[in-house]
């Protein structure tokens, strides 16, 4: 129930990426720079386990994890034993950018999709269905924009890909912003900006990477007996190494 998109900039990129979850989970908490194992990152954070669903690296590099639905709905998959919270997969990479995610425990993880988005090329994506992992590149994506829905998925991802094919070849910044932030005709359920009795966009996340700096722009969503809060932006400065 997520939806990213990116876009390149001078000698960087932009990655939006709403965040759908059940209206039963925790408040999230804010990004922060933390510094882990001698590398610094920008991470928000969830509020029920403490994983992420989106870090960014001093170096300019952001891993996304958005959950693999359709595999999970899968009646022939097993769920795993022991199972370890997806949230941590962000942060591990974000710290070791280089580790190949086949050598983290991935029977362990329920399915999932990890995007890693960096300067230049350093583009790449991975599938995890629950039994074999897959991977492409920038290339081999038709599209700049990934989405997921546990409701009704595969109308719902048409949907918002649709949409996305109508901002034209190209979009800029701000026709991604207004992406992120449009409802659908067909019900709020089906919008990026997502409602339903059961749950919500939570939040609305900006990476820059920029020549010289990482700017996080973080924007939580009203929810039942919360505001929305005011958006709050992390920087930290963009390492060469």
């Amino acid at each position: 129930m997520c939806t990213l998109t990116w876009t390149p900039a001078p000698d960087g990129y932009h990655l939006l990426f709403n965040r759908d979850e059940r209206k039963t989970r925790q408040l999230e908490l804010p990004p922060e720079v933390l510094q882990v194992e001698g590398r610094a990152l920008i991470a928000p954070r969830d509020g029920d386990h403490g994983g992420t669903w989106l870090a960014v690296n001093d170096r300019g590099v952001t891993f996304a994890l958005l959950n693999h639905y359709d595999a999970e709905a899968d009646p022939d998959l097993a769920p795993p034993e022991a199972p370890l919270s997806r949230g941590d997969i962000p942060l591990k990479m974000a710290m070791h950018p280089e580790l190949d995610p086949s050598a983290m425990e991935l029977h362990r993880f329920r399915p999932f999709h990890l995007v890693r988005m960096g300067p230049g090329r350093a583009g790449r994506s991975w599938l995890w269905n629950g039994a074999v992992l897959s991977s492409s590149l920038p290339e081999e994506w038709d599209l700049a924009v990934l989405s997921t829905s546990s409701f009704d998925s595969g109308r719902a991802i048409q949907i918002r890909r649709d949409r996305y094919r109508d901002l034209g070849p190209n979009p800029t910044l701000e026709a991604l912003e207004k992406f992120h932030r449009s409802s659908s005709p067909l019900g709020s359920a089906y919008g990026v900006l997502m409602r339903r009795d059961d749950a919500q966009t939570m939040s609305i996340t900006h990476v820059h990477v920029g020549p010289r700096e990482v700017v996080v722009s973080y924007e939580p969503q009203p929810r039942e007996g919360h505001g929305g809060g005011e958006t709050t932006v992390t920087r930290m400065p963009r390492s060469a190494v």
